[in-house]
């Protein structure tokens, strides 16, 4: 289904008529369409996909869990890999989102409850267990009664949907939350999220155009290359302990805008960024 998804977005923007569909994208019924039907329903699988995904990470980087506090900046409405950490040892879960929040949200509360049935199943101590906590903020505002309480903070398709001003602060925030030696982990996906399977697309628009036709749109992302997110990770006074960039080059033919050619190569084909950071 997403394959032949993405063939259609191809054509569509092989014909030029992205634009158009973006556009379209802000109409509300249709925001709602995709986000109750492709952006909010997760799934146990899907949770537990991402939960071991990143275990292999962590341990790649020596990063154990048990007796861990969890800080999630950017959960989407739903602290759902939570849950498999705090099975496997950690002692608190905190997920947060600015915009969805499951306390005001039918769609998220159904999806929360269905989820914790799944759990039930494959859990039997499940009821005995910490359970995951939320909280609505918007993450450049510092939330003074959380600093120096948590371990290790993470974030996974967050950084690039923010705005591109706010991405130093917000990072010097998440910074605060850590007690000294704690860790950041970062997964930020730089593609063109129109069709990822065309990631590269979006740099043939100025900023002005991008901002004209995506702004307040389920499609706008801040088009931050891995220079910029590294260059702020440093900037925080943040030490760079593992880096991962998936890479994918540029279509010869695609008509990339002045303002990205200050950019190494490798910066424009960096896709997927995944960073872990320490605090001193």
């Amino acid at each position: 289904m997403k394959k032949a998804l993405h063939r259609v977005l191809a054509l569509v923007q092989a014909a030029g008529l992205d634009r158009a569909l973006m556009r379209l994208a802000k109409l509300p019924l249709l925001r709602n369409y995709i986000l109750t039907n492709c952006w909010e329903k997760r799934t146990y699988h899907s949770f537990a996909e991402q939960y071991h995904q990143w275990q292999r990470i962590f341990a790649q980087a020596d990063i154990r869990i048990s007796g861990k506090h969890i800080l999630e900046i950017g959960a989407g409405g739903c602290g759902g890999v939570g849950y498999f950490f705090l099975r496997e040892g950690a002692t608190r879960w905190l997920s947060t989102d600015q915009y969805q929040d499951p306390q005001t949200n039918q769609r998220l509360r159904k999806n929360e409850a269905r989820l914790r049935a799944e759990l039930r199943q494959q859990t039997p101590s499940f009821e005995s267990l910490v359970q995951p906590e939320f909280r609505c903020f918007d993450a450049a505002k510092l939330q003074n009664d959380l600093e120096g309480k948590f371990d290790l903070l993470v974030s996974s398709a967050f950084f690039e949907h923010v705005q591109g001003e706010a991405v130093s602060r917000i990072i010097t925030n998440m910074a605060r939350y850590l007690k000294p030696g704690g860790l950041m982990f970062h997964e930020i996906d730089l593609r063109d999220h129109l069709n990822v399977a065309n990631p590269h697309h979006f740099l043939k628009y100025t900023e002005t155009q991008w901002r004209r036709l995506t702004e307040n749109s389920i499609f706008y992302t801040n088009r931050l290359r891995s220079q910029d997110f590294k260059e702020a990770f440093v900037g925080a006074g943040l030490k760079l302990v593992h880096l991962d960039e998936t890479q994918v080059p540029l279509p010869k033919d695609l008509p990339v805008v002045e303002e990205f050619r200050r950019y190494r190569p490798a910066d424009l084909q960096t896709t997927v960024l995944i960073a872990i950071l320490q605090k001193p």
